[in-house]
């Protein structure tokens, strides 16, 4: 009786030790700009991310701004700019009507670079989260290409990790 007691043992031991394991509160490092356009997804992973601070004392010039890139093996580059009106990027609603705040994308395959910003398309871009040196949120809207071709982009979401100067 005792020998089967034994092995039963070590493994209940060994199943309450594997379902005591400490959750990471860690924050996810995945860094992406996704989204779908015209229904097609598209998946870029962050390649930089930039958010300058306010440094002048012209409140004219007071204002963050955030330029991140991202790319994919496929051949698509992505570039989200979002500027703020105050001192501080905050979460809140942004659009791409207002100069600063812009969403290109070019599709190296096909040679075709698509934009929405102040002249052309239409964007908005809804910041959730912010905290140290991450900005989460997502956009949607149109993207308009050279030739005055206009794409629907839907489901845009990043968690964009930045370095602030």
């Amino acid at each position: 009786m005792r020998r089967r007691l034994m092995p039963l043992g070590v493994v209940l031991v060994t199943l309450f030790l594997f379902s005591c394991t400490k959750e990471s509160t860690e924050p996810p490092t995945r860094r992406f700009i996704s989204f779908q356009m015209d229904g097609i997804p598209y998946v870029t992973e962050l390649n930089s991310a930039l958010l300058f601070l306010p440094t002048s004392p012209d409140p004219q010039y007071n204002f963050s701004a955030l330029h991140a890139t991202a790319v994919n093996e496929g051949g698509t580059r992505t570039v989200l700019s979002l500027r703020s009106e105050e001192a501080e990027l905050k979460p809140g609603t942004y659009n791409s009507t207002k100069a600063g705040n812009t969403f290109d994308v070019l599709l190296l395959q096909q040679g075709n670079q698509l934009t929405a910003d102040d002249q052309t398309g239409n964007m908005t871009f809804t910041i959730r989260a912010k905290s140290d040196s991450t900005i989460e949120g997502g956009f949607a809207g149109t993207v308009i290409d050279a030739f005055g071709d206009t794409r629907t982009i839907t489901k845009g979401a990043f968690r964009i990790v930045y370095t602030s100067y």
